[in-house]
């Protein structure tokens, strides 16, 4: 396969067929607990795919010191929850001295990221699974836009959901999780779709 066929099928995997939110189900509650305006969205889905990358990138160089000392490869989640954590002050740091504006608007949503599920799950994949350097960089780069899409076509379904009238027994969470799970079944066909461009 030609690098171009390689990139585009680590993109098409990142944002479509391996989608994180909708295919891996990793950060559900994230989603669903963004808001439903599209400007605030695209904002999270960026600094979770700006996090996604730096975070791949770190704890790729790292695993191979782990794997080289078995005895510390037992604390590989560990070290990757230390790297995040360090990744996300970092960033809030940097963040509030060149846009406080911005720095303030996401403050709130910062501490989330310290444990989040999607940025641990892609550091773990693509540590393991990653064969270069550069890889682990596209991959998680990909995976973030990947993200970055379920934000915004969930924030869309949720301004939907302002005007909609569900039964009183699907209001908020369950209708939620409805809409989350229709769209994902949407998400789940795109990997036989690609399967015919893409071989494997």
């Amino acid at each position: 396969m030609s690098s171009l066929s390689s990139i585009s099928a680590l993109f098409l995997s990142g944002i479509l067929v391996s989608n994180f939110v909708f295919v891996r189900f990793l950060g559900v509650p994230d989603m669903i607990a963004s808001s439903p305006k599209t400007r605030t969205a695209v904002g999270a889905g960026i600094i979770l795919t700006l996090l996604m990358t730096l975070a791949s990138a770190v704890t790729w160089l790292l695993y191979g010191h782990l794997q080289a000392i078995s005895e510390l490869i037992s604390l590989e989640i560990l070290t990757f929850i230390i790297i995040i954590l360090t990744l996300v002050y970092m960033t809030r740091f940097i963040l509030s001295r060149l846009n406080p504006v911005l720095h303030k608007e996401y403050v709130s949503y910062m501490p989330a990221l310290s444990t989040n599920s999607i940025i641990l799950g892609a550091t773990l994949i693509n540590a393991r699974e990653s064969t270069s350097f550069l890889q682990a960089i596209a991959s998680g780069f990909a995976m973030g836009m990947g993200v970055l899409f379920a934000f915004i076509i969930f924030s869309s379904v949720q301004q939907r959901l302002i005007y909609t009238k569900p039964p009183r027994a699907l209001e908020g969470l369950p209708i939620f999780l409805i809409s989350a799970g229709l769209i994902s079944l949407v998400f789940s066909g795109f990997d036989g779709l690609f399967q015919l461009f893409i071989p494997r």
